[in-house]
């Protein structure tokens, strides 16, 4: 077999060569091009949904794993916030209520018939592994790992029907709702209720519950909004660099809190008294200081 470059100068086979090389670098740079640009186009959607994203935003109202009404517990019947949230005072950070905390209360209250609640509770009760059926009241399971799928659907589906007459049961429409509630009921069995925060801020912002709810004694509403007055929460306030920096200038300190007072005492150096140029010390310090939040 004659060679292919047998008849052909160095020069014509050096020039082919390189016009090969040129030409899968031209398509070598258009594909480059291509995915450049759709980078640039992936970036750019990925800033926007960050930019724009409603989580975060003022007016974000999450759905819940539960239909959990703060204007029937904080409103009507008037509960204290930290009965639910026990770590908004101590804690620097709060803390969603567990299937425990809401079995304080719904170990007694099983549901309203007129509300039909117990799709809903019945979610609380999965979660902590209790049997709203047993005895008088419930029990919790002793072993909720060797319950089976069909086990867990016939109790939850024997408590949810109290919310239903017998001629409510005959409607096809109103079973197919039970079963998918029940559905919702058994997937949350002996795992923690998958709360939605809503009040949220980035993470390179540094926020100490404890200091504003313990220390400077805020109001829940201060920051949440009328929470006993929302169906559904939703956050109130912007949560923005500006809406604090405005609350902490526009904050008096409250000269007499032992805790303020010890640390503008240890900023000063020990100096004893409480004169004005330490107290506007140390409120300057903690809100200018980029170091105290970020």
């Amino acid at each position: 077999m004659r060679d292919h470059f047998e008849d052909k100068s160095f020069q014509e086979v050096f020039t082919e060569k390189l016009s090969q090389c040129l030409a899968f670098v031209n398509k070598m740079k258009r594909s480059l091009i291509i995915l450049g640009l759709l980078l640039v186009v992936w970036g750019a959607n990925s800033l926007m949904n960050s930019v724009t994203r409603e989580e975060g935003l003022q007016g974000y109202q999450p759905d819940q794993p539960i239909a959990f009404s703060h204007a029937l517990h904080a409103g009507q019947l008037n509960i204290e916030c930290q009965y639910c949230h026990l770590s908004a005072r101590g804690p620097k950070q709060a803390h969603f209520p567990t299937a425990n905390d809401c079995m304080n209360c719904h170990m007694a209250v099983q549901g309203d018939k007129e509300k039909k609640s117990r799709s809903e509770i019945g979610k609380i009760y999965a979660s902590a592994g209790w049997n709203p059926n047993a005895g008088e009241r419930g029990a919790y399971i002793p072993y909720p790992e060797t319950m089976s799928s069909r086990d867990l659907y016939l109790m939850y589906r024997k408590y949810v029907i109290q919310d239903y007459t017998m001629t409510e049961l005959e409607d096809e429409a109103i079973r197919r709702e039970i079963h998918n509630d029940v559905m919702d009921i058994v997937a949350m069995f002996n795992t923690p209720i998958p709360w939605k925060r809503v009040n949220n801020v980035p993470d390179h912002v540094y926020f100490n519950h404890a200091l504003h709810a313990d220390v400077d004694h805020l109001e829940c509403q201060s920051c949440h909004g009328p929470v006993q007055d929302m169906e559904v929460v939703y956050q109130w306030v912007p949560l923005s660099m500006k809406w604090c920096i405005d609350c902490h200038q526009n904050s008096e300190i409250d000269r007499v809190n032992p805790y303020y007072e010890e640390t503008f005492q240890n900023l000063s150096g020990g100096v004893s008294g409480e004169t004005m140029d330490l107290w506007k010390l140390g409120k300057n310090l903690f809100v200018s200081n980029c170091a105290s939040c970020h």
